[in-house]
């Protein structure tokens, strides 16, 4: 039984659902510019200046300027992250879950492999999605500003975003991993992945409100790497390792929990 090849046939019509959103979400968006950019930029700019400040936080558009490609993209890709997290939360957590899900827990761990065999495999499968997605997210942008005939100055911080998006993905996929594995009830551990999702991303914009210390960027996720920043050409090293340790303990504290696990209580 290839446990990797029957994971990536389950989750290939999502995949291909999640993957047209993205398509549809870059130009759309990118085709609005267009009108901002135009005629209407003054307009915009004189909306934008009666808006509070919270609400633009909100909408990441607080720090840039949108009439620029650079700033409308980075308000694009601050959509793009929010979804590359709910996916990956989505991947990771179904990566434990989905045999208690679909009630095959007896099937799959009476064969002859060990647990973390099985999960690592299952693991692999789910990751290989959230790679290629977040791969996507740079290829349709690049397409996008082709196609809509955009000139296109920002390659380099294209890039720059597809790697931030793909880090915090990755951390928010083996943290998902970890709290299905830890939790006792299946439903339990995907709800806490959501409700960390939605506390990180308030204290996101509290962040913001109250121009925190670097210090606290450490329980902010969503503030490892800013817009402003990435738009200057610069990617904070130091959250890069931080997101890549906090990624790999939650995976080898994953890895415990799951050995360690009651099947016959999930």
């Amino acid at each position: 039984m290839n446990i990797y090849k029957h994971d990536l046939k389950i989750g290939l019509k999502p995949f291909i659902f999640w993957t047209i959103g993205l398509a549809f979400l870059l130009f759309v968006g990118m085709t609005k510019f267009i009108g901002v950019s135009g005629g209407t930029g003054n307009e915009m700019a004189l909306i934008l200046d009666k808006i509070p400040k919270i609400i633009l936080l909100v909408f990441g558009m607080g720090e840039v300027d949108i009439l620029s490609a650079g700033g409308f993209y980075s308000v694009l890709e601050n959509y793009v992250i929010i979804c590359t997290v709910i996916y990956a939360i989505q991947l990771g957590s179904n990566s434990v879950a989905r045999e208690s899900i679909d009630k095959t827990y007896e099937f799959i761990f009476t064969k002859p492999c060990t647990r973390s065999y099985i999960l690592s495999n299952k693991i692999l499968a789910a990751f290989t999605y959230l790679f290629i997605f977040c791969i996507l997210n740079l290829i349709f942008s690049y397409a996008t500003f082709i196609i809509l005939d955009i000139n296109n100055t920002i390659v380099k911080e294209m890039i720059l975003f597809a790697i931030s998006n793909t880090l915090i993905g990755i951390l928010f996929f083996s943290m998902s991993i970890f709290l299905a594995a830890f939790a006792n009830k299946t439903e339990k551990g995907i709800s806490n992945s959501y409700k960390i999702f939605m506390l990180t991303y308030i204290f996101s914009v509290i962040y913001d409100i109250f121009d925190w210390t670097k210090l606290m960027k450490i329980v902010v996720p969503f503030k490892y790497f800013r817009a402003v920043d990435l738009l200057s050409g610069k990617l904070d090293v130091l959250f890069v390792l931080i997101s890549l340790v906090f990624s790999f303990i939650f995976m080898v504290l994953a890895f415990k929990a799951f050995e360690n696990r009651d099947l016959n209580a999930v």
